[in-house]
């Protein structure tokens, strides 16, 4: 039985999944005129699946992927600035 992950890895076979063949196919098409492409969006939203899907969908002859995940990024508060200043 098929269910929602909310952590971790998706996989299609076990959960529920929104394909996200358009965004795919323009992401494909952007890599292959060698544009440089950002995924920004919110935690849990299906980033590090979607990269996945697209390594699957890429052909694999001299492809070459550069892939870099920023996690856990934190931007200084104004505050903590400030009093750094002292």
């Amino acid at each position: 039985m098929r269910s929602f992950e909310t952590r971790g890895p998706v996989y299609p076979e076990d959960n529920y999944i929104v394909a996200r063949t358009d965004e795919l196919t323009d992401f494909i098409g952007r890599l292959e005129k060698g544009r440089y492409v950002v995924l920004f969006a919110p935690r849990q939203t299906g980033k590090t699946t979607f990269f996945h899907r697209a390594l699957e969908a890429l052909p694999h002859d001299n492809a070459r992927i550069i892939l870099g995940m920023l996690a856990d990024y934190e931007t200084p508060s104004l505050n903590s600035r400030r009093n750094s200043k002292v």
